[in-house]
Formats: structure tokens, C-alpha cells, sequence
């Protein structure tokens, strides 16, 4: 599967010929968004793009085939200059067709897997390049480690090595230490756990942490059994658990799938833990954590079956409109090209409209308890920044600022690009000082 796709030349010729209409247009006859006009620049010039981007360009020909029946379509109007800026007719089949092919290659490979299996993989593919890209920010070099394949250190023959009691004692320790990350974890799932299904979701991590806690003590007193004491601190018990990059603005999805990767990783253990106990003849451990296991092996169940099921019918919220009101104090602002502002500020106004947000959901909302700020498309997000001072309520700027960011980030990589820069900037910083926080407990 291709990284990027360079677009064709009937695309390119399409966004060049938006270009040159807008720029031929008065300013109040202008189309396209920042946004837009960014995918129109790039796509004329045949720059590669990514497969996100491509999923963002089908979707937007999907939301906008209906502006081709608007008044001003036939005289080159706004809507025909967004169109063809995203690449026109050629550009929405050049996207469908790359979509297509990857469907059957994925529909190929799942047939290995259950969607909720997926999940789980994408998860840890994800956390995976998180950690990646940790390093690299760090100073990387990418350099594998020495290994006898290149000649570089003398190889040492393998033989089977019989487990010994502080072998299992070990595997013991990371049953402890995961089992507490994932009480813990759970337990922050049902404290931060938000949207229309929250009432059944905080009682299920409240029952998972609640038995994952009464387990503790039990696995505890196994690894004393042992002769081996149990770690007196968290640092300690972290040596023991693979690193986490979940955070609480994570999505429903990405959480649940999470916590399923640390349970089967908790299954892993016990498993190994399992069979040591029978080489070194210690049946009382191996009964113990046999009974572990049939929990686990429960949840995992559990776990798949919530990731399979779908969203409960609930209420939509009461409908609140936007009201007028004066600039707030201490609000940044931030410049837009006159016309680029009209565009902002008309895509703002669509999307804000009564009938069309009565069909969307409350998680496409900053605010979905009184419906403000819809963000359905990149072009949403500076939208939503602009008319900011047109909100009146108790929300301030910054829980404002940081409900739009963590929306962002559930949303795709498309829509945090959309943010300010200087919010991305803020972003970035945390990353960087979350990462060197990680070297530091490891060094």
C-alpha cells in the first residue's frame, strides 16, 4: 500500500483552473476556505498527498455533490470554485478509486481478523509509532542494535534453559504490575469516560477496576509466597509494564481497545507464568494463576463484545442557538485574508444551521451541551475560532480552547493541522517534555 499518491494530471489541472477563477472573482464572489485553498495550491502542483487525505477529500465530495445544483454553480460561483479546487469530478473519482483498492486489501486481511481484533492491532500500531516518534524527537539514530546476523558481535548458541522459582517469581511480578496499571487505568476510563452512552460505560470500568483490585492483594501474597517482595514503588512497578502513551482525551474507541491490549498482555504473562509453575513444581501458584487467567480470558470476551456493539439510541440534546456578543477579554486573535474570512464565516454559518445540526451527532460539537461550534470538516476548526466572539455563555476561552483541541485530535490529523499555529506550537511543547519525562524515569 502506497505511503502518498501523487495526483494525476486531469486533478491538477482542475485545482489550477479553481485558482485562476477565484482570482478572476471579486472578492465577495470568492470561494474556498483556508483549507481549501491549501488542498487546491497542493494539488496543482502535483504534491504527493497522504492516505488521510485522500479519506478527507472523498468525504468532502460525499458532503458537497449538492452544492452542484447551487444558483451560482453555472457561473463559476463559490461552490463550483471549492469543487473543482478539491480536484473537481476527476478528483472525487481519482480518490474513490484508491479508496476502492484499499477496501479489498483490507477486507482481504481482516478476513484474518474480527473488527474487534483490528482495533486492538491498529491500537497497538499506533502506540508503537508514538513511541517511535518519541525517540526520534530525542535524538534517535535509528541504528539497530548490534547483532551476530552482521558480524558484529560473536554469536552465542541457543539451548533450552530450564525455568527456575525466581524466573516465575518474575513473571508473578509482571502479572502484579500490569494488573495495577490496569486497575488504575480503568478506573481513570470510568472518571473520564463522556458522551451519550456514559451511564453504562462508567459502571462497566467500574466493575473491571473494582475486580481488578480485589485481585491485587491475592497476587501480592503469591509473590511473597515466593521468598520475592513485592515493588514498594510505582517507578518500581513501571520496569515491569510495557510504556503507555494513552492519554484521557483519547477516544471511546482507542481506550476500550487499550485496555483490551493490556489485558491480553496480562493473559501473556500468566500464561508464561503458568508453565514455570509446572517445571518447578509449584502446583498452589499454578492454581492460582489459572484462576487469574479464567477472569482475564472473561474480559477479553467482554472487551471484544463491547468493541462489536452498537451505540445505544438516546435523546438528541436541546437545540441552543449561537448568539451575538462583544469580543471577550484576553481573546487572541487571529488574521485571515479578507476573503478567506467570508468563506470561514459562511461555512461556519451553513454548518451551524438549525436542521443540520438537528442530524448530527453531540460528539461533532466543542460545546455538545448547548450544540455550539459543529465541527464536521477541517475548514470547521478555524470557523469555530473565528466566530468564537459571537458566543455568549459560561464557558470561558480557554476550556473553549482546550474542548476544540482534544476535539481535533479525535477527529484525525487533518483537523489538529486546522488549529492555530500557535496552539500546535503549545502541542508540540507538551510532547516534548512528556517525552524527556519518559527518558528520565528510565534512566
Amino acid at each position: 500500500m502506497a505511503d502518498t499518491y501523487r495526483p494525476p494530471a486531469d486533478v491538477a489541472r482542475n485545482a489550477q483552473m479553481a485558482l485562476d477563477v477565484r482570482e478572476s472573482k471579486p472578492a465577495s464572489a470568492r470561494g474556498m476556505t483556508l483549507v481549501g485553498l491549501a488542498r487546491a495550491r497542493q494539488l496543482a502542483n502535483r504534491e504527493p498527498v497522504s492516505l488521510d487525505t485522500v479519506q478527507r477529500m472523498a468525504s468532502y465530495f460525499a458532503r458537497h455533490a449538492v452544492d452542484k445544483q447551487g444558483s451560482t454553480w453555472n457561473d463559476q460561483g463559490r461552490g463550483w470554485q471549492a469543487w473543482h479546487g478539491w480536484g473537481g469530478d476527476a478528483g472525487r473519482d481519482w480518490v474513490q478509486s484508491i479508496l476502492k483498492e484499499i477496501n479489498k486489501m483490507e477486507v482481504k486481511a481482516g478476513s484474518r481478523h474480527s473488527e474487534a481484533d483490528m482495533k486492538i492491532i491498529r491500537t497497538a500500531r499506533k502506540t508503537a509509532q508514538d513511541l517511535v516518534n518519541h525517540m526520534v524527537a530525542l535524538g534517535d539514530d535509528g541504528m539497530p542494535n548490534p547483532s551476530p546476523m552482521m558480524g558484529m558481535v560473536p554469536a552465542v548458541p541457543m539451548k533450552a534453559v530450564k525455568a527456575t522459582q525466581d524466573d516465575l517469581a518474575m513473571e508473578v511480578c509482571k502479572v502484579l504490575a500490569n494488573t495495577v496499571f490496569l486497575q488504575y487505568k480503568t478506573h481513570a476510563a470510568h472518571w473520564n469516560v463522556e458522551g451519550e452512552d456514559f451511564p453504562q460505560y462508567h459502571a462497566f470500568f467500574e466493575q473491571i477496576y473494582e475486580a481488578l483490585d480485589d485481585a491485587i492483594d491475592g497476587i501480592a501474597e503469591t509473590l511473597r509466597a515466593l521468598d520475592y517482595k513485592a515493588p514498594a514503588t510505582l517507578f518500581q512497578l513501571a520496569m515491569h509494564q510495557p510504556i503507555d502513551t494513552t492519554t484521557a482525551d483519547d477516544s471511546l474507541d482507542v481506550l476500550i481497545a487499550s485496555i483490551s491490549m493490556d489485558n491480553l498482555y496480562i493473559i501473556d504473562c500468566i500464561n508464561g507464568g503458568i508453565m514455570m509453575a509446572g517445571e518447578v513444581m509449584q502446583y498452589g501458584v499454578q492454581n492460582f494463576l489459572q484462576d487469574r487467567l479464567m477472569y482475564h480470558q472473561k474480559l477479553r470476551w467482554q472487551l471484544r463484545a463491547v468493541m462489536m456493539a452498537e451505540p445505544m439510541d438516546v435523546q438528541e440534546l436541546a437545540e441552543t442557538p449561537m448568539q451575538e456578543s462583544a469580543e471577550p477579554v484576553g481573546m487572541q486573535m487571529y488574521e485571515y485574508e479578507p476573503d478567506a474570512m467570508m468563506a470561514i464565516r459562511t461555512a461556519a454559518d451553513r454548518n451551524a444551521t438549525p436542521k443540520e445540526r438537528e442530524a448530527m451527532p453531540a460528539g461533532d460539537f466543542v460545546l455538545p451541551d448547548t450544540r455550539n461550534f459543529p465541527i464536521v470538516t477541517p475548514d470547521d476548526v478555524p470557523a469555530a475560532v473565528s466566530t468564537w466572539g459571537r458566543y455568549k455563555g459560561d464557558v470561558t476561552f480557554e476550556e473553549f480552547k482546550a474542548k476544540l483541541i482534544a476535539l481535533a485530535k479525535r477527529k484525525g490529523p487533518d483537523f489538529v493541522a486546522a488549529l492555530p499555529q500557535a496552539w500546535r506550537d503549545e502541542m508540540a511543547k507538551s510532547v516534548r517534555d512528556f517525552a524527556r519525562q519518559l527518558i528520565g524515569m528510565n534512566q
